[in-house]
């Protein structure tokens, strides 16, 4: 990743004598945090239309992921779900995909996964959710400042991480949340852990994370210069240019 978040973010131990559950032998409730790219975002026009720019459908939705010098949003963009299975709500390029045997799959066994072990009658797991976010700015950012996010009636407004976990952990059975972070959301979930300071082990019990970049990504050094590995669609969804371009702006 781009940003110095990795290096400046330090560990975070959570320790905390064992609570017995409010019911007998329950886990805590969810909080699943997406990885970088891993949220979609979305544009209104002046029409009031709406546009997902990412995962985008075509070259011209990159230019709109692009951020001012001072760090914010060049475009007013949303947030409202994770990425479950890439262009899945276009049904040309999923059965494109399944001609080719490609796989679409980006959190949707995962959340599956999740549904089931809810549904299941022996593992008492109460809940979950996911909190999707803005990934282009630092993770510290996201934590102070919000995600603006479309709500289930239409409203946007900011939706901020600690505001969440509180609340996921007061009806929690175990009146704590386990996190569990995907790549930069391990960052994302550190960060929030740090802000509440000495009261995370109120809200947190514990945070798992998958592939989360402790020490910085040096891969990506490749893509912000070059934009390699980073084409979709042979250059018709995302060329190298558009890339680069969009990531030179990021912070």
């Amino acid at each position: 990743m781009k940003s110095n978040a990795a290096e400046t973010i330090p560990a975070v131990l959570i320790n905390q004598a064992y609570l017995p559950c409010r019911e007998t032998g329950c886990p805590s409730d969810v909080l699943f945090l997406p990885g970088f790219e891993g949220s979609r975002l979305y544009y209104r026009d002046v029409l009031h239309r709406e546009h997902q720019v990412w995962e985008p459908d075509v070259f011209t939705d990159i230019p709109y992921l692009k951020m001012n010098a001072d760090g914010t949003s060049k475009y007013p963009l949303y947030t409202k779900d994770i990425i479950g299975t890439i262009q899945e709500h276009n049904p040309l390029a999923t059965k494109i995909a399944n001609t080719f045997g490609k796989n679409l799959d980006v959190y949707k066994s995962f959340t599956t996964y999740l549904d089931t072990l809810v549904a299941s009658s022996t593992f008492k797991f109460q809940h979950w959710q996911s909190y999707p976010y803005d990934w282009r700015y630092d993770v510290r950012d996201i934590v102070n400042n919000g995600t603006t996010t479309m709500m289930p009636d239409g409203t946007i407004k900011q939706v901020y991480l600690k505001d969440t976990i509180i609340a996921m952990a007061s009806s929690s059975p175990t009146g704590r949340v386990t996190l569990v972070a995907h790549s930069d959301g391990g960052l994302l979930a550190k960060a929030a852990a740090i802000s509440f300071g000495a009261d995370a082990p109120k809200y947190i019990d514990h945070i798992i994370m998958v592939g989360t970049p402790q020490l910085g990504t040096p891969s990506d050094i490749a893509a912000m210069l070059h934009g390699d590995e980073q084409e979709a669609g042979m250059g018709m969804v995302i060329d190298a240019h558009g890339a680069r371009a969009v990531a030179d702006t990021l912070p």
